[in-house]
């Protein structure tokens, strides 16, 4: 059983499909429309296959009754995981003997033919070179038969590969899994991708990791409109009736005054 938001390497084409469809879903073509070239939908895709464990995760439960209908299914089937990995290793073997045992004799027949004409060729040790000629030939005759031994089972061991994969992954197109496989799709994409990808977009406009930006509040002499509002007396003097020269106090007589009746 996968921990939470794994998903097995067979369905990582599907998850990647229900992103392109999440991708191109109106509300998200609409949020794209919004940002103003803030993010794009393959930035979006990037972030969301960075992310995939955790979108994943939120349709957990319906994935692992997707593994479960599929176990059951090639269980029934008999398709032996052990099985397919012995099949393979028997098919590695002999496909590397397929392919080593005809260059080595190859090689062998060439020494030896090379010697036996070599030493005829001299003159010397004649016994010799016709055994050495007849061994060449004889290798020669191995190595094409080897050869051609190894081209057949290597056509067998693919031919049984293909089977193989084939008896593994034929549960995937019986309806129960197709079913089960629909409702993970589902969940993925309401629950996990489409939010995942509002949540990216809203983030790209704010740049503070889904907070709103704030702005500070404005400095200066003025002060702001609510400093502005709590000072009534600056406000009143600074009005124009008030700033005039002529306005005084009833007790202040004026330059030209006595000060005295």
């Amino acid at each position: 059983m996968n921990g939470p938001g794994q998903v097995q390497p067979h369905d990582r084409i599907h998850f990647e499909r229900v992103l392109d469809q999440a991708l191109n879903s109106p509300s998200v073509r609409e949020a794209l429309s919004r940002a103003d070239g803030a993010v794009n939908a393959e930035q979006l895709r990037t972030r969301a296959l960075a992310a995939s464990a955790g979108i994943a995760a939120a349709a957990d439960a319906e994935y692992h009754g997707l593994l479960r209908i599929r176990g059951r299914t090639d269980a029934s089937a008999g398709v032996s995981p052990s099985a397919g990995s012995s099949s393979g290793f028997r098919g590695g073997l002999m496909t590397a003997l397929a392919v080593l045992t005809p260059s080595v004799v190859a090689v062998a027949a060439a020494l030896f033919l090379l010697l036996g004409y070599g030493l005829r060729l001299s003159g010397a040790q004649p016994h010799l070179a016709d055994g050495l000629v007849t061994a060449g030939w004889t290798a020669a005759l191995v190595a094409a038969a080897a050869a051609l031994a190894g081209i057949i089972a290597m056509i067998v061991a693919a031919s049984r590969n293909r089977s193989t994969s084939h008896d593994a992954h034929s549960g995937d197109e019986r309806p129960e899994v197709e079913r089960e496989r629909e409702r993970w799709q589902r969940a993925l994409l309401e629950r996990g991708m489409v939010p995942f990808l509002h949540r990216g977009v809203r983030e790209s406009l704010t740049g503070q990791g889904g907070r709103p930006s704030e702005r500070p509040a404005p400095s200066g002499p003025a002060g702001s409109a609510r400093d502005r509002s709590a000072r009534p007396s600056d406000r009143g003097f600074s009005a124009p009736g008030y700033a005039s020269p002529d306005f005084g106090s009833p007790d202040f007589a004026g330059p030209g005054s006595s000060g005295a009746e």
